[in-house]
């Protein structure tokens, strides 16, 4: 019976040394991509669907609504609002005849209270400008009737104001709102031409609101979302197949 004899030297080689094969280096699954592509597409999904429901400031969205003095012997009055369901309004207007000629005021009628100046005239804001507790000015009396504007002798700061903001409080079951009402002021012969063109509030007590701020983000419809988040998936789907085929056929060829 014949022996083999080996020559040389028999090294052990670790296991963690150990090299696999080319073509299973390069098989990689796709699924990966998809996985996190749609977790991220829930997850915006999540936070704009929030952001619909949440909105914290209520719009009344535009009005236009007219507040003629066509004659110095009638009155036009209109208050609003803010909250609907309150069987007080929170902000009235009035205009009507006074001695000096006609003149456009402004109330709280005991719930809601005007932005007012040092010389306890209604502010004329700019869009923009912060309404609330630490805003430029003080907040009038409730009960206090202020004038905005009369004619024909143009005093108050409403005198040819166009599309200006009318900063206001007003308390709900003892907390304090912060809002705003757009109006447009425009002297023609014996007739004060005033228009309440919308108003809102901060629903948040306390929070104070940037004057024109009406609430309504630029965030696109969950639908829109999801048709992209489909579009989106196809796309990548079809990247990561043809970088999977691609490592295939290389890893045949090494």
């Amino acid at each position: 019976m014949q022996g083999i004899i080996f020559r040389g030297t028999i090294r052990m080689i670790p296991k963690s040394s150990w090299v696999r094969p080319a073509a299973n280096r390069q098989r990689r699954s796709p699924a990966n991509p998809f996985v996190a592509f749609v977790l991220g597409c829930l997850m915006v999904l999540a936070a704009s669907s929030t952001n619909c429901v949440q909105a914290e400031i209520i719009y009344s969205g535009v009005k236009n609504i007219a507040l003629d003095t066509p004659t110095f012997s009638t009155d036009n009055y209109y208050g609003v609002a803010f909250i609907p369901g309150n069987s007080q309004d929170q902000i009235t207007f009035d205009n009507n005849e006074t001695p000096f000629g006609l003149t456009l005021y402004v109330e709280g009628n005991g719930v809601g209270s005007p932005l007012i100046d040092s010389s306890g005239n209604p502010q004329a804001l700019s869009a923009g400008t912060t309404i609330g507790s630490g805003s430029s000015g003080t907040f009038g009396n409730a009960s206090t009737q202020y004038t905005m504007v009369t004619y024909p002798s143009g005093s108050g700061n409403w005198a040819n104001v166009q599309n200006g903001y009318l900063g206001v409080s007003f308390t709900e079951n003892s907390q304090t709102y912060y809002g705003w009402i757009e109006l447009s002021v425009t002297p023609q012969p014996n007739n004060l031409h005033a228009t309440i063109q919308g108003w809102a509030y901060q629903n948040t007590a306390g929070e104070s609101i940037a004057a024109g701020d009406t609430g309504i983000a630029s965030v696109p419809e969950p639908s829109s979302l999801v048709l992209a988040g489909l579009g989106g998936l196809g796309f990548l789907g079809a990247a990561a197949r043809n970088r999977w085929r691609r490592r295939l056929v290389l890893a045949s060829r090494s």
